[in-house]
């Protein structure tokens, strides 16, 4: 073994690095940078007015509006934590018949089946699962009912057809978001 003494002066060497070789780093990390700048500025929080104030049913008369604050709620599904961004209940009538419209922003999900339903009842998901219907150039939705109401339910995707399962919203997320 040897030590240097401190009245020893060790020879440094440095080594150049090749101009190409420091080019690739340079774009490397600027790379790195700007991607996770990027990642950090594109995750702007919805606003409450996502939703229009008026929906256009046909012959129907809008009646009653109802801004709903944001919430987080527990999936029966996954056990996870998902957050309700945004949402609006929307009333109409017509002919002595009400008719409510639910809408909901909601993030961190595949597309799992529907967690509204399963706050109603259990025959009700069975029921919802085995009525799955399409219908060409909108996409899939779900049409079930109990002994008081008749309910229909969908994803609506910014890009591409609505879904119903989870299966058709990873499709579609692949096929309009990933490509």
């Amino acid at each position: 073994m040897e030590f240097l003494s401190p009245s020893a002066n060790p020879k440094l060497t440095t080594e150049v690095i090749d101009p190409k070789r420091r080019l690739l780093l340079i774009y490397t990390w600027l790379g790195i940078i700007l991607t996770a700048i990027y990642l950090i500025a594109s995750k702007k929080p919805i606003s409450i007015g996502i939703f229009p104030d008026t929906i256009a049913v046909n012959s129907w008369q809008q009646v009653k509006i109802k801004y709903l604050s944001q919430y987080k709620y527990k999936s029966p599904i996954t056990d996870k934590f998902e957050i309700v961004e945004s949402r609006k209940d929307y009333s109409y009538f017509k002919n002595g018949q009400k008719l409510a419209v639910q809408m909901r922003y909601v993030v961190n999900t595949r597309g799992q089946s529907n967690p509204f339903v399963y706050q109603l009842s259990k025959n009700l998901v069975k029921d919802s699962q085995n009525n799955i219907r399409q219908l060409k150039e909108v996409g899939y939705y779900t049409l079930y009912n109990d002994s008081k109401q008749a309910y229909i339910t969908a994803c609506i995707n910014p890009r591409g057809g609505s879904t119903v399962t989870s299966s058709q919203f990873m499709k579609n997320q692949y096929k309009y978001d990933l490509s």
